[in-house]
């Protein structure tokens, strides 16, 4: 550890916006990958549950009752896809490689705080330097999913005119398409 009176003043400020900087990005990560594997863990479970309520004996001897068949049909249907689904996209999958990003970068910004708040350039250096290793293994992100998170970080730290305004449908698709989200504004 340094000493801030071991640094310029301007050593110490570029130093500080990067400590900024850092330490943000990496807490943004944490929070992407937590939201991302929240949604594949409910994805995996919605899907064992129409997989598992399709499979039930049950389940199935009330459908062969009815006299129209065209309910039981879809329902196998819907069943037959989710299973095709679940077995090709594997959602639990991608929830455990989240969440071991996330714990790679919780770790990353622990050490960052343990440096304390006066930081040398070779600091700066060597936990961007581990953010960037991290982030090679990362799927590419979704630009939906990382403002929330940006909007999520900016309202926690009393800074909502940085707050940008995500349109509805964005918001509802924003785990399942990656959209451009550069042209989006600052709400007022």
């Amino acid at each position: 550890m340094i000493d801030s009176k071991d640094l310029t003043d301007e050593e110490y400020k570029h130093n500080w916006r990067r400590r900024y900087g850092i330490l943000n990005q990496i807490q943004l990560s944490v929070l992407y990958h937590r939201k991302r594997e929240r949604f594949f863990d409910s994805l995996e479970r919605l899907m064992q549950a129409v997989v598992t309520a399709s499979a039930t004996g049950g389940l199935a001897l009330l459908l062969a009752s009815q006299s129209d068949k065209t309910f039981e049909l879809w329902f196998m249907a819907t069943t037959a896809a989710v299973s095709m689904i679940q077995l090709a996209y594997a959602p639990g999958a991608h929830a455990k490689q989240h969440a071991q990003l996330a714990t790679e970068y919780h770790n990353l910004w622990a050490e960052g705080i343990a440096v304390g708040e006066v930081w040398s350039n070779e600091e700066c250096n060597a936990l961007q330097s581990r953010s960037l290793k991290i982030g090679a293994a990362e799927p590419p992100q979704l630009g939906a999913v990382v403002v929330l998170c940006e909007n999520e970080i900016a309202m926690a730290a009393g800074q909502a005119s940085k707050v940008r305004e995500l349109p509805l449908y964005m918001r509802l698709l924003k785990h399942l398409w990656n959209f451009d989200v550069t042209s989006l504004r600052h709400a007022r």
